[in-house]
């Protein structure tokens, strides 16, 4: 009887011993368990995390067979490619000319499950749609009210620059400024002047003035109501004297009292600047500018050296600072918010915008 130990057979002579055949036991026992483990390592641990398709682009090479030395992958005695002789205690390996070669993997033993189809079910499906329509409904509100107040913005600053140009222009072909002109000859007299020379299609679209019969004096109720930050009404309009006019552009303007002296900066313009159209408030597409006697135009709540008295209610005035551009309901809590919508920042917080962060409060 014979034993095998690594590549090499021998006699065993001494099988009879029970010692003897133990330590031949675990000799055999070690051999296979550590050829075992090469295998194991040498196969399968690649294996982690790496694809494992076959095919053209797989990536791993040809691997030698797992299956012992001198045994093939089809029988357990007799190789393709080795061929063992035994003749009394002596081994001889001899090669063949074309060795076979390895025609499976290991990797076959996965080839099923990793081929398997994968599916949702109606459950996971609706699921899913269920937490995209809760997500959505969060989030889109806040994604379209952003949208409109950048359209505000590009609006208001169209309208500031056009309204701002064209006071320069009247300064330079009247010789007089607006604010100067306005106290000759009355604000709503100028206002008309104004819009027929320097912006096209102006026309009054309505009539109602502060004071008169109807509403508040006139018999032509007033079409357009400027709301405040909470949605309220205000109860008190700064342009109370010329009714609305309106422009190509479609905005819709009106003006106050004229300055009470030639180093006086006024009257002040109230522009709604979207016109009828949603959501008429005050800060958000409703804002107060200023004529000033060097013939230029000014958001309100800009400081300058010929500004009238600040933070009355009657006549020509001016509002500066941010205690006038708040998110509370009083009338004049949005008086100087063109300032700050001019230079987008936060009347309140600093580091914050304006269009972003302030008006999305309301």
């Amino acid at each position: 009887m014979c034993m095998i130990t690594g590549l090499i057979i021998q006699p065993l002579y001494l099988l009879g011993d029970g010692v003897i055949r133990w330590q031949v036991f675990i000799q055999i026992l070690r051999y296979y368990g550590t050829k075992a483990a090469e295998y194991f390592v040498k196969f399968f641990l690649p294996l982690i995390g790496k694809d494992t398709r076959m095919g053209n682009n797989n990536q791993y090479p040809p691997q030698p067979s797992p299956i012992g030395e001198g045994v093939s992958n089809s029988h357990p005695e007799v190789s393709g490619s080795h061929q063992l002789l035994i003749h009394r205690g002596k081994s001889d390996v001899q090669h063949d000319a074309n060795p076979l070669k390895r025609t499976c993997s290991s990797i076959h033993l996965f080839t099923h499950s990793l081929h398997k189809k994968a599916a949702f079910t109606l459950a996971e499906v609706l699921i899913t749609l269920g937490i995209i329509g809760v997500v959505a409904a969060m989030t889109m509100p806040v994604l379209v009210q952003n949208v409109k107040n950048k359209e505000l913005q590009v609006q208001f600053k169209k309208t500031y620059s056009e309204l701002s140009r064209s006071a320069q222009k009247f300064y330079a072909d009247e010789g007089i400024s607006f604010s100067e002109y306005s106290r000759d000859v009355g604000s709503v007299e100028a206002l008309k002047y104004f819009l027929k020379n320097y912006f096209k299609g102006a026309t009054v679209t309505d009539k109602t003035i502060w004071g008169g019969p109807g509403v508040n004096g006139n018999p032509d109720k007033s079409s357009y109501s400027v709301l405040n930050f909470n949605g309220s009404t205000e109860a008190y309009q700064v342009c109370d004297i010329s009714g609305l006019r309106s422009e190509l552009g479609g905005r819709l303007i009106a003006i106050n009292e004229p300055p009470k002296n030639s180093s006086e900066n006024g009257p002040i313009l109230c522009v709604d600047i979207n016109g009828y159209k949603a959501p008429n408030r005050a800060g958000k597409d409703y804002f107060l500018f200023l004529f000033t006697v060097d013939g230029s135009l000014i958001p309100m709540g800009t400081a300058h050296k010929s500004n009238p008295l600040n933070g009355t209610l009657s006549g020509n005035a001016s509002y500066e600072g941010n205690r006038y551009c708040r998110d509370n309901s009083g009338d004049m809590d949005q008086y100087s918010c063109a300032y700050y919508a001019l230079a987008d920042i936060h009347p309140q917080d600093s580091g914050k915008t304006y269009w972003k962060d302030f008006i999305n409060k309301r």
